[in-house]
């Protein structure tokens, strides 16, 4: 099973899971599972944007700073 497959079996609705994104969202921690070969993986609820990402006070709305970080971490994967 992979890995979107597992956080999804073990999410809940109406929530986001998020794992590799702390700089960019308020998280919430909501404990660990694990994989079938062992392996352990945090799981968090995404609930929203960190201020400094956010063009409104409820963390709904992205800024342009945003998509300029998403792009800047993204450019370290290969295509």
């Amino acid at each position: 099973m992979n890995t979107a497959a597992l956080m999804e079996e073990n999410g809940a609705p109406g929530r986001i899971n998020a794992g590799r994104v702390k700089t960019l969202f308020e998280l919430e921690a909501r404990g660990t599972i694990e994989t079938k070969r062992g392996r352990r993986l945090d799981m968090c609820f995404l609930d929203r944007l960190n201020p400094e990402y956010a063009r409104d006070a409820d963390g709904r709305m992205p800024s342009e700073k945003l998509a300029t970080e998403c792009n800047r971490l993204l450019s370290g994967f290969p295509g």
